[in-house]
């Protein structure tokens, strides 16, 4: 019996052992088990343009404590979340392998600071544990800002972007600021120095970086300024090729971005109509539109502009060839005929144009009226059932009655008589006077005599009363 105890005593001990080794080796005693960590050991402080997906996955390692030793932990579910930035995760969630590891794909936002945090909760505890945290890091594409130099002949010329990145110009060529700028900032060239004794002007200038090297700034030095030495630069010169037409060039009636001595449609009234100026000196100026010529020999380049159509009212946007024709008096649609077409139309009438009057009813439908004299609602009164308006304006049957073809009928059957509000059926002789019947022929709200002769109460009704006899006389 001792030895048996003795053997079952040493199995419990082993067991015991053998129950608390940890997950990587079976040697360390271990005590009381640990809370689970998890830490970033992959993926880290990485960098990428706005929208990529970063190159390498984002590592996270699940550990515990075991005895003298630190082990890993499989199966421990693994949240990634993006917490700054606004960029996004593939998956969202991964299990720890074998070796305690969770990998996840991490897509970068647009701009500024970008964090992702590595999240678990500890199986055994339920405690959270501390985030595992990924930074990265976004990088803007930069692109560079530049032009065209033209005209230039002296030294001294100096631009600058942004107010600095000096760069010195000393002929005529296209040219580069050193320093990049950013995706979306801004730009703004300017001359710093100018060139002794030379004039230099530029033009696109300033704006927004979107997305590629800007190289339409142009600076235009000396004789570039007016190229063709008609004494107008090109900041009011609208075709600096064309020295007969510049007398004008500052000139925009219509305002359409076309100057005068080149717009062989003005528009005054900005309804896309215009009128033909081809023919015609605008401005100052002594020389038709559609002869101008480049230093009196090239004819000049147009915009390509030209009417649609010969507006004959151009000082009224509402008046052009695809204006609606309206009842006005006026030649709305530019054809050449005032008030032409069908203009007027009203409920259960016939309308006319009166012309600068406007539309009038001319006449109405059969059974309908204009009782309140408005074109607006037509001829609005049905004269053969409105008990107000029956048979004419201002005809309103009385109280209880209705409106029947034009005629106000009392409340009773056809064929009827109404009297003293009572209904009574033809041939029906009267309560108070027995020569007198009902005859909706003759009236429907009186009585009428009966026949002269019709026998009565002891003699014969004359002229609707009883003579002879002494009832109902």
């Amino acid at each position: 019996m001792r030895k048996l105890a003795f053997v079952f005593s040493v199995a419990l001990l082993t067991g015991a052992l053998i129950f608390g080794c940890s997950e990587s080796d079976t040697g360390d005693l271990a005590g009381p088990e640990s809370e689970i960590s998890l830490q970033a050991v992959g993926g880290l402080n990485q960098s990428g343009p706005p929208g990529a997906w970063l190159t390498d996955p984002l590592v996270a390692e699940v550990t515990r404590p075991k005895g003298k030793r630190v082990v890993p932990v499989s199966g421990q579910v693994v949240n990634f979340r993006v917490v700054e930035g606004g960029g996004e995760v593939f998956a969202g969630v991964s299990i720890t392998d074998a070796a305690g590891i969770a990998q996840e794909l991490w897509k970068l936002g647009d701009q500024g600071p970008q964090r992702v945090e590595a999240r678990a909760v500890d199986s055994g505890t339920g405690e959270p544990l501390t985030f595992a945290v990924f930074t990265a890091t976004v990088e803007v594409p930069q692109y560079t800002v530049g032009g065209e130099v033209t005209g230039l002949t002296q030294l001294g010329l100096v631009l600058q972007n942004n107010g600095g990145d000096d760069l010195t110009i000393t002929a005529p060529a296209s040219f580069t600021f050193a320093t990049p700028l950013d995706d979306g900032s801004s730009y703004n060239v300017t001359i710093y120095g100018q060139p002794q004794g030379e004039l230099c002007a530029l033009t696109n200038g300033s704006g927004t970086i979107a997305g590629a090297n800007v190289t339409n700034v142009v600076v235009l030095c000396g004789s570039a300024l007016d190229a063709d030495q008609d004494g107008y630069d090109w900041t009011v010169d609208c075709d600096d090729g064309a020295s007969s037409c510049t007398s004008d060039c500052v000139v925009d009636t219509d305002e359409d971005g076309v100057a005068d001595c080149l717009d062989l449609c003005l528009d005054w009234d900005g309804d896309d109509f215009g009128i033909f100026n081809e023919t015609n000196t605008v401005g100052g100026g002594s020389i038709a539109v559609g002869d101008c010529t480049t230093d009196g020999t090239t004819p000049c380049t147009f915009p390509g502009q030209s009417c649609d159509g010969s507006d004959c009212d151009d000082g009224n946007p509402s008046i052009n060839p695809t204006a609606q024709e309206e009842c006005d008096g006026v030649d709305n649609n530019c054809n050449g005929q005032i008030d032409d077409g069908e203009l007027c139309s009203a409920p259960n009438a016939t309308c006319v144009c009166t012309g600068a009057s406007g539309c009038a009813i001319g006449s109405c439908d059969t059974g309908w009226d204009d009782c309140n004299s408005l074109y607006g609602d037509g001829c609005e009164i049905d004269l053969l059932s409105d008990e107000l308006n029956c048979g004419a304006c201002g005809a309103a049957c009385p109280a209880g009655w209705s409106c029947n073809s034009g005629s106000c009928a009392p409340p009773c059957a056809p064929n009827s008589c109404y009297i003293d509000g009572v209904c009574y059926s033809t041939g029906a002789t009267s309560p108070s006077f027995e020569c007198m019947k009902c005859d909706p022929s003759v009236s429907i709200t009186d009585w009428t005599a009966k026949t002269d002769g019709t026998p009565c109460s002891g003699g014969n009704c004359q002229a609707g009363v009883c003579v002879g006899g002494g009832g109902g006389c």
